[in-house]
């Protein structure tokens, strides 16, 4: 069992839903406990190492251990940033709506011209040098050229 503040799980909050998994997380506010983080199940696919007491202390991936670790067709929807793997919150009705219309406006715009939009879930790959990947899914992306852009999936 780990103790935490309030503070530290609101700027770490993915991180923390990743180590509920494997131990409940007290949760603090000025000193007191208040709430208790707890998995739902257990998972043993997870990357991790002994978690330290001053931090969330899960170690950064590799970007094969990301492939591998999403290889399994799920609804669940992942980015990998920097080493470290997030899972992405369904958005909110609101959010949705303010994307559905800016994906129309897009759509009227760039009707029939060389670039597409198109909504998540759709991994985007960037790759700023060699060894340093990162896997994002943005809600809205506009695309280019698209037969030249496509990766092997």
């Amino acid at each position: 069992m780990q103790r935490v503040s309030s503070t530290e799980i609101q700027n770490n909050f993915g991180n923390y839903l990743l180590i509920a998994q494997e131990q409940d997380v007290i949760i603090t506010r000025n000193g007191k406990d208040v709430a208790r983080l707890s998995g739902l199940n257990k998972r043993n696919d997870l990357v991790s190492e002994e978690i330290p007491s001053q931090g969330y202390g899960l170690r950064k991936a590799t970007y094969e251990e990301f492939l591998e670790f999403t290889k399994e067709e799920t609804l669940d929807r992942y980015e990998y940033i920097d080493g470290e793997i997030f899972l992405q919150a369904s958005p909110k009705v609101a959010h949705q709506f303010a994307s559905a219309k800016i994906f129309g406006i897009f759509s009227n715009i760039l009707n029939e011209q060389t670039c597409q939009p198109f909504t998540a879930p759709f991994d985007i790959t960037i790759s700023r040098h060699e060894g340093d990947i990162n896997v994002v899914q943005p809600d809205l992306m506009i695309i280019c050229a698209l037969e030249e852009n496509l990766g092997d999936d």
